[in-house]
Order: structure tokens, then C-alpha cells, then sequence
């Protein structure tokens, strides 16, 4: 996918189903993110992948 194609055809979604994400897959997301750029480039970003629902509860 072309990044214009991307940015035209963004959607939110605010309706999730129960089905689990692969571990492989929040993998590659959370090497993608890495490489965003951040505020004045700190590189402060932390990413949290909630894994089991028993957890997605709790407050960190």
C-alpha cells in the first residue's frame, strides 16, 4: 500500500472483536512505531501490548 493510498482510505474503527492479535504482529507493530519520529526527537516512547484480557483491566 502506497502511503497516499493510506492516508485516503483512514478509518477509525471504534467497534473491536474478541479475536487475539499474533504475537508475531504486535511485534512488527511495536519495531514500525520505533521508528516514528518523536517530540524534539527524546525518544522517550513507551509501548504497552496487553496480551491476555485478564490484564487489559488493570491500570498501570
Amino acid at each position: 500500500m502506497e502511503l497516499q493510498e493510506a492516508i485516503r482510505t483512514r478509518r477509525s474503527i471504534r467497534q473491536f472483536t474478541d479475536t487475539p492479535v499474533p504475537h508475531d504482529l504486535l511485534e512488527q507493530v511495536v519495531a514500525l512505531a520505533a521508528w516514528a519520529p518523536s517530540w524534539k526527537n527524546t525518544q522517550i516512547s513507551r509501548y504497552i501490548a496487553v496480551e491476555t484480557p485478564r490484564t487489559a483491566g488493570r491500570h498501570l
